[in-house]
């Protein structure tokens, strides 16, 4: 038995179909899973230069934003992911107040379903939002996206949060528009609303 043992240590001979058989799967595997936690890398990444991109560019923001802004600003956040799911997107006007401790919401929008956010749902957040004077306004620009692997390596589905908080630049904040009839010339009960 030992000499049997003693010649099978220093055989070399080997069966390449069989090798292969053992190895393959793994290769494939790896392969697959480099592809995979790659993808999940790059949609992460490109999901929070896409947040910090439009929180700059809201910070920059002039003029009233609207309904259209929103939709125009969904549809680029999902062209500059390059993701096959849509993101989901929600900006807040954020005031602190001082004298209460507190910070309120002057306004909330959102696209996609994830929910607007008032003061007491702000409460929940306030950890994530940085010290401020009195009065200060600050434009918070959330996203979500889901990430769904292309294959089975291990890794679920997920969903990718990003929030950024920038200040407004050029103007004391952002207001918001709701466009009213404007086949009256602004005036009436279907006059543009205005939330600041």
């Amino acid at each position: 038995m030992w000499s049997y043992l003693k010649s099978f240590h220093h055989d070399e001979r080997g069966s390449l179909s069989v090798e292969m058989a053992l190895v393959a799967p793994m290769l494939v595997w790896t392969y697959l899973a480099m592809f995979v936690f790659f993808d999940a890398y790059r949609t992460k990444a490109n999901a929070t230069k896409a947040t910090y991109t439009f929180s700059d560019l809201l910070s920059r923001e002039l003029d009233y934003v609207n309904p259209t802004y929103m939709m125009s600003m969904q549809q680029l956040f999902n062209f500059m992911t390059e993701s096959p799911n849509t993101a989901r997107i929600r900006l807040t006007m954020v005031r602190f107040d001082a004298g209460n401790n507190q910070y309120r919401v002057n306004w909330s929008k959102e696209r996609g379903g994830v929910g607007v956010l008032n003061t007491t749902s702000l409460a929940q957040i306030h950890n994530q939002l940085p010290v401020m004077p009195d009065g200060e306004v600050v434009i918070l620009f959330e996203s979500w996206l889901d990430f769904m692997p292309s294959f089975n390596v291990g890794l679920e589905p997920f969903t990718i949060y990003n929030h950024v908080v920038t200040r407004p630049r050029f103007a004391p904040q952002v207001c918001w528009e709701q466009p009213g009839n404007l086949s009256n010339n602004w005036g009436g009960d279907d006059a543009p609303v205005v939330d600041c």
